[in-house]
């Protein structure tokens, strides 16, 4: 595979980020309460970047707020359950992720804190089976050592159950 030099997927010493990783799971429904997580992609790595390159969502149920945004984390929060990946979850199955991502979905006791005001917010219809998947190859969104990815709840309704994967580069 060959990329551009300013393509944000090639490393410092001109060297492609050549592991992509996709892991998921099954959220539960979140509480009425605006900013909520459903689920997060965390960097816990001190040193290594990561770079999201879609995020899909999929209800289960029709208990459904019909709203979620992307928001940056700088914590992580205490999920429900952890999606740890392994060698399994690479496409070439070559080697775990070096960085440690985690995969986290509701229902968190605490929630993490968020960063930044939304950078997305899209409407899924109420009903289950509905999909939107969110993708960026051209220019993944690039997740700084020690910060995460959430998808959030952004209004005080409840967000359904659902499975959601991520899909990163690293």
């Amino acid at each position: 595979m060959r990329r551009h030099r300013s393509d944000p997927a090639f490393g410092r010493a001109g060297t492609i980020a050549r592991h992509r990783y996709s892991a998921g799971g099954r959220t539960a429904a979140t509480t009425a309460t605006t900013g909520n997580a459903i689920a997060t992609l965390w960097n816990p790595s001190t040193t290594k970047p990561i770079w999201l390159i879609s995020y899909q969502y999929v209800t289960i149920d029709a208990v459904n707020s019909g709203r979620h945004s992307y928001q940056r984390i700088t914590t992580r929060g205490t999920p429900g359950s952890t999606i740890t990946p392994d060698i399994d979850n690479d496409w070439e199955k070559y080697a775990a992720p070096a960085s440690g991502a985690l995969i986290d979905l509701a229902a968190f006791s605490v929630q993490p804190t968020l960063a930044t005001p939304f950078t997305a917010r899209w409407h899924v219809p109420t009903g289950t089976g509905e999909m939107p998947v969110f993708f960026y190859p051209i220019r993944p969104v690039k997740i700084p050592p020690g910060t995460g990815f959430a998808a959030t709840n952004p209004q005080a309704s409840i967000a359904g159950a659902g499975d959601v994967t991520f899909e990163w580069m690293e």
